[in-house]
């Protein structure tokens, strides 16, 4: 059990700190381990593993098998002129291409090893036996007498506390030459600058051997005469080495995120100066200077113990989801949170800043906005554009001193699919509405066509049934829509159930058929006197015809020509005029345009 607990604390320790690495210290000299002792050992209590080799030994080599055999180089042999074994100016290069970092420490005297390397990262050193010189900031006891020992206060050095922390920085003792910074190469920084009141002279005694401030550089020639004037000019890099024009501490940020640093003073990392003590204004008080304060925030920059920014997990949905989907549909609403951590005393901590930004982009940004913030884990909520394709969800993240944070997720956009589109528009409501409308009204002509056909059948059905007013019977036929039973009216010849063939003006046209109900198809009826006589005896009840003819569906009139007319009469149900229970709905009649006479005609149920 405590193996266990054991072995989950080293992989949480491992996960959560960063290891600091091997630093490969390069020297002319090994007496430099012990000038400069104080300076190693703040890189061993950061948890450096130091290694020092000659910059000439004929053995060095910088990776073996491919791999990288350290992870930083210092390279504190400024005077060296080449490089031994497989190290070479390309090789470092290769080295920084790789991810590692490197930090050179020059002098008045350059060698054409670090000289080559300047020039390859953006800088250039002052040119050999030249010194950086300033009469007003002059230190009194470091200094022999030719100015070439100074302070440079707080005020001088970059904005960027990552790197250097410049509120309650001390003065910082230099004595070195400048550096000039290719202005065109942006990966390219000033941590600290030359005072205003400082300048580059060589120390052999030629031509620069004045003072002359930025602002008057262009009087020069009256104040220095022509002969020195043109001299000075001849020099280009003690023209450009003068006030805050002269890099004294510069640096490169690869975008591979490599650092490399550069330096003019390789005493600025002594023990005499890093233990030195400066009188404050009024010389009431001696303090310390700030070189360890300096050397060791620059150290920790160079070889990535600070200002390391890495993304710890990314996260992207729909809304209202926890998975990322295969794609997404255009005006999908996303939820995007990104999780970053900055490198702190080796520990990774959560990064909280205001101003860190995503993209979604195709080719070109359709949307840009600030995240919000919360612990290191930063959030974004907005719809997908209305345009489909492949997008990316895009960090990219650059502040001074901080690591290159970019990080991509390539996403495809799909258009909606077909049951996904938006049934009804709200702009095309007109026109929706005009098409119903147009519908309704086929649908109200193709009734009436129906209606009109079914009376011209009627009309067709009535002829044939009344083919002739001699016809002796004349029998029903079923023609009502929903009659259960069917009721025939038989003619005769003669008799009190019969109609005389003659008697014309007496009846027009004979009922062709009364279609009763369920209840009443068992009923005998009778038409007797212009009434229906239901049922027999006791039971019988009289119904007039008027009643029956008026619940019809359809009424049929005619005269003695046979001229027929339809009238449609509104449905009406008989059992409503009856006062029975038992009578059904009366379904369909024909009746002649006046009542039946009197005693003439007789109906029997079928």
């Amino acid at each position: 059990m405590i193996a266990l607990l054991v072995m989950l604390w080293i992989t949480n320790h491992a996960t959560t700190t960063e290891t600091a690495g091997k630093i490969l210290v390069l020297v002319d000299g090994m007496h430099v381990r012990e000038t400069h002792s104080a300076y190693f050992e703040q890189l061993k209590n950061l948890g450096f593993e130091v290694t020092f080799r000659m910059a000439d030994d004929p053995t060095l080599v910088l990776s073996k098998y491919g791999e990288l055999l350290y992870h930083h180089i210092a390279i504190f042999a400024p005077s060296t002129i080449e490089f031994g074994g497989a190290v070479n100016v390309p090789e470092i290069v290769d080295f920084v291409d790789h991810g590692g970092n490197v930090l050179v420490a020059g002098d008045s005297r350059i060698g054409q090893a670090i000289g080559s390397l300047a020039a390859e990262c953006g800088f250039e050193f002052g040119e050999n036996s030249t010194a950086m010189i300033d009469h007003f900031n002059k230190d009194e006891a470091l200094d022999n007498g030719h100015h070439t020992t100074f302070f440079v206060n707080s005020e001088n050095v970059a904005e960027a506390d990552i790197i250097v922390e410049k509120k309650n920085l001390a003065p910082v003792v230099y004595r070195g030459t400048g550096l000039i910074r290719h202005e065109n190469n942006p990966l390219t920084l000033s941590i600290m600058h030359a005072p205003r009141t400082a300048y580059a002279r060589s120390l052999e005694g030629e031509a620069g051997m004045f003072y002359v401030f930025p602002e008057y550089c262009c009087y020069s020639r009256k104040i220095c005469g022509d002969f020195l004037f043109q001299a000075f000019v001849n020099r280009k890099s003690l023209w450009r080495l003068i006030g805050n024009n002269a890099v004294l501490v510069g640096a490169v940020q690869a975008k591979n995120n490599a650092r490399v640093v550069f330096t003019g003073s390789l005493d600025m990392f002594s023990d005499e100066f890093i233990n030195s003590n400066y009188v404050q204004e009024g010389g009431k008080k001696i303090v310390p200077t700030g070189n360890r304060d300096f050397v060791k925030a620059i150290s920790e920059w160079v070889f990535k113990r600070k200002g390391v920014l890495r993304v710890k997990s990314i996260r992207h949905h729909r809304s209202g989801e926890l998975l990322p989907p295969p794609d997404y549909t255009i005006m999908d609403g996303v939820e995007y949170e990104i999780e970053v951590e900055e490198l702190k005393n080796g520990v990774w901590v959560p990064y909280t800043v205001n101003d860190m930004q995503m993209e979604f982009v195709r080719i070109d940004p359709f949307i840009r906005m600030t995240m919000k913030s919360k612990a290191g884990k930063y959030k974004a909520n907005f719809k997908v554009p209305d345009v489909y394709g492949v997008y990316k969800f895009l960090v990219d993240y650059s502040r001074i001193g901080w690591t290159h944070l970019r990080n991509v997720t390539q996403v495809s956009v799909r258009p909606f699919k077909h049951h996904q589109f938006e049934r009804f528009v709200p702009s095309a409501y007109p026109y929706y509405i005009s098409a119903f409308t147009m519908m309704l009204s086929v649908c109200e002509c193709a009734e009436e066509e129906q209606l009109d056909d079914e009376r011209i059948g009627l009309n067709e059905k009535c002829f044939n049934t009344v083919s002739t007013r001699r016809t002796k019977v004349l029998k029903l036929y079923d023609v009502a829509c929903h009659s259960d039973v069917v009721c025939s009216l038989h003619c005769c010849e003669s008799g009190t159930t019969g109609v005389d063939e003659d008697d014309d003006d007496e009846l027009a046209l004979l009922i062709v058929d009364l279609a009763l109900g369920a209840h009443v198809a068992s009923t005998p009826y009778a038409f007797v006197e212009g009434a229906f006589h239901l049922g027999d005896g006791e039971h019988e009840q009289l119904v007039p015809a008027e009643t029956v003819f008026a619940s019809a569906y359809v009424a049929v009139a005619g005269d003695a020509e046979d001229d027929f007319i339809f009238d449609h009469q509104p449905y009406r149900r008989l059992e409503s005029h009856l006062p029975v229970q038992t009578v059904p709905l009366a379904q369909t009649s024909y009746i002649v345009d006046s009542l039946l006479p009197v005693g003439r005609v007789v109906a029997d149920a079928q």
